[in-house]
């Protein structure tokens, strides 16, 4: 029982981080649409520069 519930836990955080990764690629990707590759390479460096930027361009995401 133990290692069904280990198996489980590892399916949900490999989600998690496949839902994170696509996060922000799309957030990479408007930022490169837009233009704005300043802010994208502050985002890459400023964890929480990134994550104001989530809540500016993927409101809907938050």
């Amino acid at each position: 029982m133990c290692e069904i519930m280990e198996r489980i836990a590892k399916e949900e955080r490999n989600e998690g981080r496949i839902e994170g990764e696509t996060r922000i690629n799309t957030l990479y990707s408007i930022l490169i649409e837009s233009n704005r590759l300043e802010d994208l390479k502050h985002a890459t460096k400023d964890r929480a520069f990134q994550m104001q930027l989530m809540i500016e361009l993927l409101p809907e995401e938050a």
